[in-house]
């Protein structure tokens, strides 16, 4: 209901802590949201939680920013390689393979270890449920 007012660049990422409770049942209740969590370490066990988290999180970011890089890289290179031979290129496919090379994707190099603690919930490169790694049923969405 707030993604309106995300900005909305790939060099940003926010922190959400999502609180569940699991009852007698095991059913699993959304107790809360929090938009900016306090990572105190008051204990050992929480402080190691912290530093496995931020840790993972440096890990996705580090792999999609080297990802969009060497894409991005690759294209300026090979415009630089046409203009230094005087060579024509394609401005406006350029420009759209720019664009492309401008989202956020993995790059089969650089993949995210299995054991990341983080989970992707939402990638809007793909379509429909898709997108919210199937999560929710379309009629939502």
């Amino acid at each position: 209901m707030s993604k309106h007012a995300f900005w909305r660049h790939s060099s940003v990422y926010e922190i959400f802590e999502l609180d569940f409770m699991i009852d007698n049942d095991l059913n699993i209740w959304f107790i809360g949201a929090n938009g900016s969590p306090q990572y105190t370490a008051t204990n050992s066990t929480k402080e190691k939680f912290i530093v496995e988290t931020l840790k993972d999180m440096f890990e996705i970011q580090y792999a999609y920013l080297r990802s969009k890089t060497k894409r991005l890289l690759d294209i300026v290179h090979r415009v630089m390689g046409s203009l230094f031979q005087q060579k024509k290129f394609e401005t406006a496919a350029t420009k759209a393979e720019f664009s492309k090379a401008n989202k956020n994707f993995l790059e089969p190099e650089w993949p995210i270890r299995e054991n990341n603690t983080w989970s992707k919930i939402i990638d809007e490169n793909l379509q429909g449920t898709a997108a919210y790694m199937n999560l929710i049923e379309s009629e939502c969405i």
